[in-house]
């Protein structure tokens, strides 16, 4: 079964199939499985589409890698990144709350993997604690 790529991409309001793979794909960053929804193709199928068109695909996980994540954070504007709350930060950068407190933590000179119950949010001025956090470190040591 042969499908009219350029024609879906035409219907997407795109000019061609190479650039609605650029946009979706790469621009947007949306996976492979989100597309195939989108478009009603198997993920096998879009993969292959990706290939044929060139485009280098992520491996799974995506843009949700660590080393990923650190750079759409160092790219944000500081005041977001490092001094905004936490959950705005989170919310900009399409990041859990937690990928966004270990930026912030290697940020202050520390690790990302430090126990969390004396570390402040910058950005509120709060300290972050959770009751149980200094007793479990402390037993991991």
């Amino acid at each position: 079964m042969s499908e009219d790529w350029d024609g879906i991409a035409v219907r997407l309001a795109y000019a061609n199939e190479n650039q609605m793979w650029a946009d979706l794909y790469v621009t947007k960053e949306w996976s492979t499985a989100h597309i195939a929804d989108l478009l009603g193709f198997s993920r096998a199928t879009i993969r292959c589409r990706l290939k044929k068109h060139n485009i280098k695909l992520r491996s799974r996980g995506g843009v949700h890698r660590y080393a990923q994540s650190l750079l759409r954070l160092l790219r944000m504007d500081t005041r977001q990144a490092i001094h905004g709350s936490l959950s705005e930060a989170a919310r900009l950068a399409n990041l859990s709350v937690t990928t966004v407190w270990q930026f912030r933590r290697w940020a202050q000179g520390g690790t990302q993997y430090e126990n969390r119950s004396n570390i402040t949010d910058i950005g509120s001025g709060e300290v972050v604690s959770d009751g149980n956090a200094a007793s479990s470190a402390s037993a991991d040591r």
